[in-house]
């Protein structure tokens, strides 16, 4: 979170230090690395390209079943963040592909309401993605999330 806050502020380079931070004592020395190139990326000192290969890396790597909630959440989140819309909706998919495996659908997908988010619920396939969570059902019964209308099968911004 505050990474997040730090990115916001324009400090890329303290939100990259608190991310490496955390990951180096996790053990997680290439998901840091990773963090680098994106965060880099972010503040227009590195390629674009090689930050999307670094995560792209990392999912291929490590595959999405070994990686914890926490880090696909940043994961979609920096795809995200970088306009790299497919890396993330595959990461998304393969978190719910794990849950539904075990017969929930997870929790704590607050994030995907981000500001950082905008693009991802902005593409055609986040409608798909809501209607799989069932999320429309939910909507359907207490209206949908603020700024938000469900028009036509689809979530529409305000």
């Amino acid at each position: 979170m505050l990474s997040q806050l730090e990115v916001r502020a324009g400090r890329h380079g303290v939100a990259c230090a608190l991310i490496q931070e955390s990951l180096e004592a996790a053990g997680a020395s290439r998901e840091a690395a990773a963090a680098e190139l994106v965060f880099g990326a972010l503040a227009g000192t590195r390629e674009r390209s090689a930050a999307i290969k670094a995560l792209d890396a990392l999912r291929a790597g490590a595959g999405l079943g070994a990686q914890s909630q926490v880090m696909r959440r940043r994961m979609i989140i920096w795809y995200s963040m970088l306009e790299a819309y497919d890396g993330a909706y595959e990461v998304m998919h393969g978190s719910l592909d794990d849950f539904a495996a075990t017969g929930t659908i997870g929790a704590a997908w607050a994030f995907l309401w981000l500001p950082e988010l905008a693009g991802f619920r902005a593409d055609s396939r986040f409608t798909t993605l809501v209607a799989r969570m069932r999320m429309p059902d939910y909507w359907a019964r207490y209206g949908p999330p603020d700024g938000y209308e469900w028009r036509d099968n689809r979530l529409v911004a305000r």
